[in-house]
């Protein structure tokens, strides 16, 4: 699957994040890029995970119409 395909299959907020998550960025960073602020920062982990697996199933989905 090529990236543009990949980025609009997982759509703006989800390559926002994986972006940030592959970088340098703290979960407290990636959550005020969010707009989560203060201590809610930390809540960012939820997104991340949440980003990884739409890319997983994004993946899986190319694997299965492959196939």
């Amino acid at each position: 699957m090529d990236l543009e395909r990949l980025r609009g299959r997982l759509g703006r907020k989800a390559c926002v994040i994986l972006d940030m998550a592959a970088g340098d960025n703290t979960l407290s960073e990636i959550g005020e890029r969010l707009g989560f602020a203060g201590q809610y920062a930390r809540m960012a982990g939820k997104e991340v995970r949440a980003a990884v697996a739409a890319l997983n199933a994004a993946l899986g989905e190319e694997e299965r119409v492959a196939a």
